[in-house]
Formats: structure tokens, sequence, C-alpha cells
């Protein structure tokens, strides 16, 4: 039987390469700041400065906004969706959960290859950690935690663990340059790769379930200021 127009053999929705390239692009721009919070995004500017045809950039907006990470605005064009505190404490339980899932996934079905590659950024880390090179750090952060997605097999985990922390990486990546987060959340790697080491799901779960919550309570300081 052929596909629905507009959806793969398992009913999710297709999306042609040039809409996908404009998505991650926009997204990229609203995530680094290029896109400031308090900006209108119309279509005709991004078209642009994408230097992209409409159609691939209109398909992105609609995601967005069908994602939430945009809103439609009365007069036309789009504003990003502010997030609240209690958004983000709600993004960030959620995120503890799918975390944990993943590592406790990983632990019974990660490589040799996954591990070896989870202890070199963990060097790479390392490095970054002791010159307090957090542009390096968060780059390398988040390759981690992609990489402990991918080493559970999941591929739906790995996308639904992209999207979350995407939706708060703006208000995550202002609280990374601290002292004790760095050295906090670095031993934290480590002990996540040895639970992964040892096969032990629980205690890979536990480990990256309060490494979450390490995070959410230094990131609300930050933002408190």
């Amino acid at each position: 039987m052929d596909d629905i127009a507009g959806l793969d053999a398992n009913g999710a929705r297709r999306w042609d390469s040039r809409a996908s390239e404009a998505y991650h692009r926009i997204r990229a721009l609203i995530y680094d700041g290029s896109i400031p919070p308090d900006a209108t995004l119309v279509e005709a500017r991004l078209v642009r400065v994408l230097e992209m045809s409409r159609t691939p950039v209109r398909e992105a907006l609609h995601r967005m906004e069908a994602e939430g990470l945009l809103e439609a605005l009365p007069r036309g064009g789009y504003a990003v969706v502010t997030l609240s505190s209690e958004d983000v404490n709600d993004l960030y339980q959620i995120r503890a959960v799918l975390e944990g899932l993943a590592a406790e996934t990983a632990a019974a079905r990660s490589t040799r290859v996954a591990i070896a590659q989870l202890e070199d950024l963990y060097d790479e880390m390392d490095v970054a950690v002791q010159r307090r090179d957090d542009e390096t750090l968060i780059r390398l952060n988040r390759q981690f935690h992609r990489a402990v997605a991918a080493a559970s097999g999941n591929r739906h985990l790995e996308r639904m663990l992209d999207d979350i922390k995407g939706a708060f990486e703006r208000f995550r990546t202002d609280a990374v340059a601290d002292d004790e987060r760095r050295r906090t959340a670095h031993a934290e790697h480590q002990a996540l790769i040895e639970a992964l080491k040892a096969r032990d799901g629980a205690r890979a779960r536990r480990v990256a379930e309060e490494h979450v919550h390490h995070a959410l309570s230094q990131g609300t300081r930050a933002a408190d200021g």
C-alpha cells in the first residue's frame, strides 16, 4: 500500500529536505541568540537571510508553531514563545525521565565503540573544564548526551530528547559558566560512563536523573540572578 501523502510508512510526517534544513537553521538562529526573544519572525525576511525559497521556510515555521516554539501573531509573522520558570521546571522533569531511560537502556545495549566515544568526549571536556572554555564545553556536553541517547538504540527516544532539550537550550546555556557546576557535571559524566561500562542500568538511570535535577537547580539559581 502506498504511503498516505505527507506521511511515511509508520504514519510519521515526512519533511522535505529543504524544509528540514530551513527548520534546523532557523532553530539554530533562535537558540544561539541571533534571533532575540522579542523579535518578530517574518517569512519574507527569513527567505532573504537563509537564501531559500518561500515554501521550505513556510513549512519550517508551521512546524515550529506546531511544536510550540513559535506563536503566530495577529498581524502576521511569528514570535518566539517565552518559557516561564514553571515551563522550564516541567521540561526538566520530563527530560530527567527521558535521560534516565536512555541511560538505563544504553547500559544494556551500548557497544564498546559507543563507550569509547563517550570516554573520548569526556577527555575533551576535561580539557575544556580546566580552561573554563564554556563554548567548547557546551558543544561537547551536547554531543555527550546525544551519544548516550544514541547508545540506547532507541531512535524515537533520541528524537524526543533532542526536541525537549532544544526547547530550553538558551536558558540552560547561560547557567553553564559556573565553576561549581562545571566540576559537578564533569564528575557526573564520569559516573555515568562507569555505570554504563558496568552494565548497571539502575545506577545509570539514577546518575542521569540526578544530573538533570542538578542542572535544573543550578539553572534556576542563575536565572534568579
